[in-house]
């Protein structure tokens, strides 16, 4: 049974004593039943209990009707009906009308006492009514097509402080109560008391249900910010280790950067006491922002590829690795030199690209991790001329036009490459690389280059916060390919150096820099970069 269909029943075996409020409760039903004139009443319904109620109140005031069945093709149709001519003529000298009456208005005679108005409103409940049931929405609705009547019911419920609305909806007036409360009483008002008290028990368990999930979304939305932001920052760390880039950085910056792989899973107010003293929230917030954003700038920079081959790969095990590898596809940022699993290093080892219809193949290894052993499951290019024999002959095997090989290497701050720099260059070249790019140093050393081949031994520092001689800026390389009529390539190099200017650290280049009032600093890196030995400027 519905809930409307409970609350029908329950106003149905109310027991009224008093005839002021058995006539009431009739008027009820002729106001809100189909037809109400001259020629009788018609009250036509799909509840069967609502014409036996009708037909049972009508009788006690001495009126006497009919109940029939009408077949639908929606269905059974009940109807109550007044037609006997002596019959209506009692019915409205019960109520005091002619059934000439232009328009149906509410008689407040034939509403005595509050019994009366209760018995009034139950029955046009009866004939006209339904209640939403209140597992979804709190709703009581009045329909009729009197629009007079609807405005006097109307001030009805208000005068009771029901808070009615009135409306129409499809050509039909629509007096509703939506509030839970007052439709919680109401329902109690007309003899619903049953109906009543499961609203208001439904309303309890509605509240504490909310409680609940409200307790709970928010604790889950809470866990699942600091996941996601988590996250997030990790992989933005990761990825400029990956580039070799977090070293550079500003100490303050490494520290919270360190203290974040540390500890990945706590919160950034708990992380704040990790640090020694305790850092504010908004301090450690900023610093991890700015983390993210350096990530993100080397897309936005334009990198296109990066090369994750280098000592530092290995630092955060196989989640650093794969880390990388999916921050950088989120960035789409091709990259090869590390590689998540066998699948990955099928797909990237070599890379292959192509730009303006020449077809290149990058290839990238490191001298070593630290120590550190390659993660089961991750792939690292390590520095085995053997492989690297193999994955040239691959990359030749395709038909690229060129091949770049990057290799990290060398030794640390030394303004010269060593000697087994130049072994290794000079085998690349034996085995197909047009271009060798060194790094690791983290200073500029000389580079070589003519029509067809380019070695940068190393481009030192791009973004860099080391700022002792020689670290603090770089070279931006340009290598010009062309591809010749006959097949052959040649190759021209294009140099700028870039120092790095602190606060902010711009890149600069000599046509920004020459142009501006800089610390001795800038003038000590040209002039150490012009004294070079064979650096070709």
């Amino acid at each position: 049974m519905s809930f409307a269909s409970q609350a029908r029943e329950e106003i149905a075996r109310r027991s009224l004593q008093k005839d002021c409020c058995v006539r009431a409760a009739a008027y009820g039903i002729a106001c809100f039943a189909k037809y109400f004139d001259a020629s009788g009443l018609v009250l036509q319904t799909e509840q069967e209990l609502t014409t036996q109620v009708a037909s049972q109140l009508f009788a006690r005031c001495g009126v006497q009707g009919n109940i029939i069945e009408k077949q639908r093709p929606s269905g059974v149709v009940y109807e109550f009906s007044i037609r006997a001519p002596e019959q209506v003529a009692r019915m409205h000298e019960l109520f005091g009308t002619t059934g000439t009456e232009t328009s149906l208005q509410i008689d407040p005679r034939l509403i005595r006492c509050q019994t009366c108005v209760s018995a009034y409103i139950g029955a046009a409940f009866l004939c006209g009514g339904t209640v939403t049931d209140p597992q979804k929405e709190y709703n009581i609705e009045f329909l009729t097509s009197r629009t007079n009547l609807a405005r006097d019911f109307e001030a009805l419920l208000a005068e009771h402080e029901f808070a009615p609305h009135r409306t129409r909806r499809n050509g039909v007036n629509l007096v509703y109560v939506k509030s839970c409360d007052n439709v919680e009483r109401i329902l109690s008002f007309m003899g619903a008391a049953e109906a009543s008290a499961q609203l208001s028990a439904q309303k309890a368990v509605k509240q504490m249900r909310n409680q609940i999930n409200r307790h709970t979304n928010c604790d889950t939305a809470n866990l699942g910010k600091t996941a996601r932001a988590n996250a997030q920052t990790l992989k933005a760390i990761r990825f400029l280790e990956e580039q070799g880039a977090l070293e550079t950085l500003p100490e303050a910056l490494q520290q919270a950067a360190a203290r974040r792989l540390e500890c990945p899973d706590l919160s950034l107010t708990a992380l704040c006491g990790c640090f020694d003293p305790p850092m504010s929230k908004s301090g450690l917030s900023h610093r991890m922002k700015k983390l993210e954003a350096l990530a993100d700038a080397l897309r936005d920079a334009g990198v296109d590829v990066a090369v994750l081959a280098n000592n530092h790969c290995c630092d955060n095990g196989a989640e650093g690795i794969r880390t990388s590898v999916e921050e950088l596809d989120r960035c789409g940022i091709r990259h090869t030199g590390a590689f998540a699993d066998s699948a990955d290093y099928k797909k990237n080892n070599p890379l292959y690209l192509t730009y303006c219809g020449i077809r290149l193949a990058i290839v990238n290894y490191t001298y070593g991790t630290n120590g550190m052993p390659v993660p089961e499951g991750t792939v690292v290019n390590l520095i085995d001329t053997v492989r690297m024999a193999a994955d040239l002959a691959a990359a030749r095997a395709s038909g690229v036009d060129f091949i770049v090989a990057c290799v990290h290497w060398g030794d640390e701050y030394q303004r010269r490459e060593n000697a087994a720099q130049r072994s290794l260059a000079a085998f690349l070249r034996r085995h197909g690389t047009d271009v060798v790019v060194g790094s690791h140093p983290h200073v500029i050393q000389p580079w070589v280059a003519d029509s067809s081949h380019v070695v940068l031994y190393s481009l030192g520092n791009l973004v860099s916060g080391q700022r002792r001689r020689y670290t603090d800026g770089g070279l931006a390389a340009t290598v010009e390919a062309v591809r010749h009529p006959e097949g052959r390539m040649t190759y021209r190099l294009e140099t700028t150096p870039v120092w790095v200017s602190v606060p902010g650290y711009r890149i600069l280049t000599p046509e920004a820099a020459d142009t501006m009032t800089l610390p001795a600093a800038y003038g000590i890196f040209r002039a150490d970069l012009d004294a070079l030995p064979g650096n070709g400027l």
